[in-house]
């Protein structure tokens, strides 16, 4: 029997880039024209067929109000990983998910967490006003991931999401062998 492995994985940012649109989009394969916004905190559940066994990921959506800032906290410490998602035409957005980023690594206890820097829309070219390039730069000397993706399109999302279930399994693999490297 393969193995089964299970991960949490939260996703973070503010309302209105898209977290609840790329969530539907990987789990359920569709992009509704209307979502509700996330009242609180939400999740879905995918599993991923893997050489290496099934990886089960279950996945949490989170209000990207500022009210709901200490139920995201209280909830981030259990959690495997983290999709940080700002839309590329939203600078502030794009600030706020790199400040979300400095706070997981005060609220998280050691092993580090598996944390995506995801910038979402980008199948809209015009406006854009976060680069490619100056995010990649950014997650590079975070050692974050970094993807940018389309919830309308589908452009990158299962990617996205892979890279980081792969990212915790062979993180965990690696501290179960007491390994010191944490990603890959």
């Amino acid at each position: 029997m393969e193995p089964v492995f299970c991960f949490e994985v939260v996703l973070l940012g503010n309302s209105n880039v898209g977290k609840s649109s790329l969530l539907s989009c990987y789990v359920n394969g569709i992009n509704p024209k209307q979502i509700q916004h996330t009242a609180g905190v939400e999740f879905l559940v995918k599993t991923i067929a893997e050489p290496c066994g099934n990886i089960r990921l279950k996945i949490w959506d989170t209000a990207g109000l500022e009210r709901y800032k200490h139920i995201v906290q209280s909830l981030y410490t259990n959690h495997d990983g983290a999709l940080l998602v700002y839309d590329i035409h939203d600078r502030k957005s794009y600030n706020d998910v790199l400040n979300w980023a400095k706070e997981l690594n005060d609220w998280t206890q050691k092993p580090r967490k598996v944390i995506a820097l995801v910038g979402n829309k980008a199948d809209l070219s015009a406006n854009r006003v976060v680069s490619t390039e100056e995010a990649e730069k950014y997650a590079e000397r975070n050692g974050l991931i970094f993807w940018e993706t389309s919830a309308t399109t589908d452009l990158n999302v299962s990617k996205c999401f892979l890279e980081v279930a792969i990212a915790i399994r062979n993180a965990k693999t690696l501290l179960k062998h007491n390994r010191s490297s944490w990603y890959l």
